[in-house]
């Protein structure tokens, strides 16, 4: 289910005509490359809070964007910035690597 930041833009992305398949909750595998690029950057790997196991990280949306470039994957983890209900798109480097890796070696 996503939230309501979520679904906001959910629907102003759906409404663009160059956004051709929007995946929720894109799991960025696999989990020893997101731990290796982790250390790479410095910083701590997701753990699960109880066992302490590395958890599967996601994000919030992977666009499918049609470009005169040709097709380009784009990630996007959509978080309130505070409690006034303004939103953010934050640019999450671990993240955006992990899809780059991803897309380089679909298919």
């Amino acid at each position: 289910m996503m939230s309501s930041i979520e679904s906001e833009h959910f629907y102003l992305a759906e409404s663009l005509n160059c956004v051709v398949d929007i995946i929720e909750q894109f799991p960025l595998l696999p989990l020893n490359y997101t731990q290796k690029v982790a250390k790479i950057l410095g910083v701590e790997h997701p753990k699960h809070p109880i066992t302490k196991e590395p958890i599967i990280m996601t994000t919030d949306q992977l666009l499918t964007i049609d470009s005169p470039q040709g097709t380009i994957y784009h990630a996007i983890s959509v978080k309130p910035e505070d409690d006034s209900g303004d939103f953010v798109v934050p640019v999450n480097p671990l993240t955006q690597l992990l899809v780059a890796y991803f897309i380089s070696n679909k298919g």
